[in-house]
């Protein structure tokens, strides 16, 4: 747990430092969706984390593409 936290923090570092050196109409964010329901094997080694179907990452993925955000950290939280 400790290197992904690690390693989630690092890209999340990335992606706000860089959001400010990019040329003017260029963006960058990170979207964060925790663990995917369809990862079933993965699940045990989220203890505590609910799963987010594949389809409402995809979802979230075509919201940030399509909004003028820049430089975010964009939490996908569980639907139900």
């Amino acid at each position: 747990m400790t290197i992904g936290a690690t390693v989630n923090r690092m890209v999340e570092g990335f992606v706000q430092a860089a959001a400010t050196e990019l040329p003017r109409g260029v963006r960058i964010n990170c979207l964060s969706p925790a663990v995917l329901a369809e990862s079933a094997a993965d699940l045990p080694s989220f203890p505590g984390f609910t799963p987010v179907p594949a389809h409402d990452v995809a979802l979230a993925y075509l919201r940030a593409a399509s909004n003028p955000c820049n430089g975010r950290i964009l939490t996908l939280h569980p639907t139900h």
